[in-house]
């Protein structure tokens, strides 16, 4: 087997090589054999197989032409078989001009190998070109040049701008004395004037709790290195504000209008996420370097061996012990599925060695021993691949190996602060093993005490290390609800606690704050709210309710406003929540959100942390899941929140509104919806669930009633204003698909396009589709929705993609937009035939091209040269592929592009010598489609015609374009007569 592998693939395409994936799938087997064999025979993974390729045309092409632009390399990269974009394509350049100018770093120390960079495992070996890249980034005058750094998480992102920090010290870019300031965007992101408050400081009064005026961390790290961790999470704002720092050196703090600061400084940002669709292009493009840093498992194992060794060295060192590990937990660390990469690695690691600790503690023993049952159980698994890999692991591993505790090896670099953390679990450890031994416990008693203490504590310290996430502190509050609202909480709370001799916790504080502020919000723009529980609250909560009307004596001062009964009945309710023997005693609302990618558990974790409750359930949906599937989840959330008062659901978008009714009716839980659901929506949908006395009915109300006071005045105009009538056509895939439908509609119902407007949608396209069905309502009047499945409410009719290909659709569209009998009248001259898109001098035979990429250039640059179709339909054509292939079976493909990028309808055809492979077909004959709507009867036409292979092998065989497009229309007509 190990042959075939190596066969497959030397025969592969080398600009196009073979992922372990396909190759698994090719030869039928597991993808962890392709691997093991790879390592086994030093044959590098798909993306370097490729990138050496690329490396060498593209030094070719640079050579040859020093000014040719990257739009121009990108084609001919693309003439050369390669499937490549752009942005790959800037990537190559800085790589392929760093080497090809090499020898002018050399002098200044660039092919050195520093000793800063020779602390990171693979620096001359898997990383040497990212090295490499790094340094030329420090060296570049006056400050370096800023860098992109991209790769998985945990591969070593962190690690590397620090190592370029200490670079600049070690070649003297920088002074020795100025600091690597590090910033993680996402620790902030909820709450972008914070985050940019942190990166750029403001000025007093920028916002709300802005007291003083305050320098950013771009103030810090002038004159020195900025890195930016997770920089996608970065808000536009941001971003713009940050590409000016970038290409003037000059910003502005928050709330200063006049003032330009200036600053030097040499920016590193980092991030896990597709550049392309995550970041701005205005921001993207003035990064000059951008390093990719490889997964753990592209790795070679020699290198995962040393970073296994290096961090039992550092644990070593941590636990002043000789470690000896077992020769199995080194096979098994060496195979393991380790998805978080070298971050996690470290991290099983250290919780392997605090197991071990504990044994060790008790035992007395000279050294510290790592067993397979000291590692956590997702490594444990790496065992179960021993029998693929047997023998490549006795080579490496021969028995158990000792580290010494004395070893001075270089350590990785690690984030400040990550040390100290670690040492406590081993502190911990041991005081509790003091502590228990006074009381003469036996050992077997005390080892189980504190095991099962260790692996909570364990988790929760792994998990502050991983997040890194500061809890919310009081100047966060201000920033959120102002100064004012703060102080004034502080006095009711001293108050409550005189009166009702209780304390209350910090969890009261925040979650009474910000009830406050949407009170006293609310009362000063004239809103009243009713609380149906008044009475009961008056009765029940007699003392809360009185405390209640004492206390609001200082907030009427304050805020110079009377708070009605009702207001105070809901103070009444958060004064006795705190006592939590009262506050079980009560039915809940149940709160479940619902989003479209990773959006619902980080906006639910925001909403726990500030009101300091573990309430909801977030279910996170990916655009390959199965509506089915998710509804599936949802319901059983609602069943396991729902305490009797029913449950409120949240979603990001229309699509899943009917969700709602669904649930309700499968299980009789009482269910509200709400679409279009940000943070804020979440905070005040949770605060109000917890409530003992609160009612659906009025959390629903409440939400819905503040969103309409919350819109602006434009809004209000547009809803005044008629609006056009409009169709919503919409696919999954994308939005190609969704013109398609409406092509197909405008040919059943004719006449509809000057009764309304046919708007196509693609899921996939939008990035918050709720966003874009909220602008299309206050722009159009929705009259029906055609796709895949609803995304708009009941109230609107629907009609699915198969009754498209009912005649009963027809009907009801002209019902709905009022269509006559003459505005059905077809005028014939707007159709084109087949035989009028079928020009000579667009059809070609026996072209001699190797494959899907040197076909669709030559076939749009024909019809561009005859004026068929506009500048950017070879991209288009291409972006479609990625979305999916084209080819339909039968040795053919049609690829197509949007039709606005048609001048004049065509149809380019050509046949080959050979046929190539085309997504996971062979393809001999493709059409290239270049048509609009009036060309729907046509390619009917033709795509029935395709279906036969007797007309396939007809059209390979002609050996002319006139004999081509003879044998064609003939099989047309021969088609139609047989109807």
């Amino acid at each position: 087997m190990k042959e075939k592998i190596v066969s497959t693939i030397h025969e592969e395409d080398p600009n196009n090589p073979y992922t372990d994936e396909q190759i698994a799938e090719l030869l039928s087997i597991n993808r962890d054999i392709v691997l093991t064999t790879r390592k086994e025979y030093s044959i590098s993974n798909s993306r370097e197989r490729k990138r050496e390729r690329l490396n060498k045309e593209l030094i070719k092409l640079l050579k040859e032409n020093s000014k040719i632009s990257q739009r121009e390399i990108t084609i001919k990269l693309k003439a050369k078989g390669f499937n490549i974009s752009r942005f790959t394509v800037n990537n190559l350049l800085i790589n392929a001009q760093n080497e090809i100018s090499l020898p002018n770093y050399t002098k200044a120390g660039i092919g050195d190998d520093e000793n800063v960079f020779k602390k990171i495992v693979g620096y001359d070996k898997s990383l040497k070109t990212q090295i490499m890249q790094a340094k030329a980034a420090v060296m570049y005058p006056p400050m370096g040049l800023h860098t992109l750094i991209v790769g998985d998480t945990g591969v070593g992102k962190s690690q590397l701008a620090e190592a370029m920090y200490y670079y600049a010290i070690d070649i003297k870019r920088i002074s020795a004395d100025k600091t690597f300031v590090s910033f993680n965007c996402a620790d902030y992101a909820e709450n972008p004037q914070l985050l940019l408050a942190q990166l750029f400081g403001y000025i007093k009064g920028a916002f709300t709790g802005a007291t003083e005026e305050k320098t950013g961390l771009i103030d810090q790290a002038n004159e020195s290195i900025l890195f930016l961790d997770e920089v996608h999470r970065l808000s536009a704002e941001g971003q713009e504000i940050l590409f000016n720092v970038i290409d003037r050196g000059s910003y502005r703090r928050l709330g200063e209008t006049e003032a330009q600061r200036t600053v030097s400084t040499m920016i590193i940002a980092a991030t896990t996420e597709d550049v392309e669709s995550r970041l701005l292009h205005t921001f993207r493009r003035r990064i000059p370097m951008v390093i990719s840093l490889p997964s753990l498992e592209s790795r070679t194992l020699n290198e995962r061996l040393e970073l296994i060794q290096l961090f039992f060295i550092e644990e070593a060192n941590r636990t002043k012990a000789d470690i000896i590990i077992h020769m199995e937990v080194l096979w098994a660390l060496l195979i393991y599925d380790c998805k978080g990469n070298i971050g996690q690695l470290k991290s099983d690691i250290q919780v392997s060695c605090a197991r071990a600790f504990l044994s060790y503690m008790i035992s007395k023993n000279k050294n510290m021993e790592i067993s397979i049952s000291d590692i956590p159980i997702n490594a444990r698994k790496g065992l179960l691949k021993l029998k693929n890999s047997r023998k490549e692991m006795e080579l490496l591993v021969k028995g158990n190996i000792k580290i010494s505790y004395d070893n001075k090896s270089s350590s990785y670099f690690t984030k400040k602060g990550m040390n100290n953390t670690l040492n406590e679990i081993y502190q911990y450890i041991e005081n509790r093993y003091k502590d228990l031994s006074k009381h003469e416990l036996p050992d077997d008693v005390v080892n189980q005490v504190i095991g099962e203490e260790i692996e909570s504590y364990i988790e929760e310290l792994m998990k502050t290390v991983e997040k890194n996430i500061n809890d919310l502190d009081l100047e966060s509050l201000k920033n959120l609800v102002g100064t004012k609202i703060t102080q004034i909480t502080e006095s009711i709370i001293h108050i409550a606690e005189e009166e009702q001799q209780r304390s209350y916790d910090k969890k009261f504080f925040f979650c009474l704050a910000m009830h406050l502020h949407s009170t006293i919000e609310r009362l000063k723009q004239g809103k009243t709210i009713y609380n149906p529980q008044l009475d009961t609250i008056k009765k029940e909560y007699k003392s809360e309710f009185n405390l209640a009307a004492k206390i609001s004596k200082s907030i009427e001062s304050v805020y110079n406003i009377s708070l009605p009964e009702d207001e105070l009945g809901f103070l009444a309710i958060y004064l006795m929540m705190n006592d939590r023997s009262t506050y079980e005693k009560h039915e809940r609302i149940g709160v479940v959100l619902i989003s479209h990618g990773h959006v619902a558990s980080n906006m639910l974790d925001v909403a726990r942390k500030l009101l300091g409750v573990e309430y909801g359930v977030a279910i996170e949906m990916s655009m390959n899941e199965h509506p089915e599937s998710i509804l599936e989840k949802a319901t059983e959330a609602a069943k396991e929140v729902n305490e009797g008062k029913g449950v409120l659901l949240l979603v990001d978008m229309g699509s899943l509104i009917s969700f709602g009714d669904i649930i309700m009716e499968n299980t009789g839980i009482p269910i509200k919806t709400i679409s279009r659901t940000d943070t804020v929506t979440v905070i005040e949908a949770i605060r109000r669930a917890v409530l003992p006395g609160e009612t659906l009915d009025n959390i629903y109300r409440f939400i819905v009633d503040e969103r309409v006071e919350l819109k602006n005045d434009n809004e209000f105009l547009v809803k005044m204003t008629k609006k056009k009538p409009a169709i919503v056509a919409v696919c999954v895939t994308g939005e190609g698909t969704a013109i398609k439908i409406k092509d197909i509609v405008m040919s059943l119902v004719s006449g509809i396009e000057k009764k309304c407007e046919i708007i196509t949608l693609g899921l996939i396209n939008e990035k918050n589709l709720g966003d874009e069905i909220h602008r299309l309502r206050q722009k159009y009047e929705i009259k029906a929705s055609i796709g895949s499945f609803n995304i708009f409410d009941q109230e609107i009719p629907f009609f699915s993609t198969n009754d498209l290909l009912n005649e009963n659709i027809i009907p009801n569209l002209r019902k709905i937009f009022k269509i006559t009998e003459e505005d059905s009248q077809v005028k014939k001259s707007s159709n084109y035939p087949l035989k009028n898109l079928l020009l000579t001098e667009l059809i070609n035979i026996n072209l001699d091209l190797k494959n899907q990429n040197q076909v669709i250039l030559h076939l749009s640059n024909l019809l561009f040269q005859k004026g068929k179709v506009s500048e950017g339909f070879y991209e288009e054509v291409t972006n479609r592929e990625q979305i999916g292939s084209t080819a339909i079976g039968n040795m053919v493909a049609i690829p197509h592009a949007d039709a606005r990028f048609t001048r004049e309808p065509a149809i380019a055809v050509a046949t080959l010598k050979q046929a190539i492979k085309w997504g996971k077909n062979k393809v001999q004959l493709v059409f290239i489609l270049a048509i609009n709507e009036n060309c729907i009867e046509a390619l009917h036409g033709l795509v029935d015609l395709l279906n036969h292979s007797t007309y396939i092998h007809r059209l390979l065989r002609s050996d002319s374009t006139e004999k081509f497009k003879e044998v064609l229309l003939d099989a047309i007509n021969e088609k139609h007569c047989n109807k």
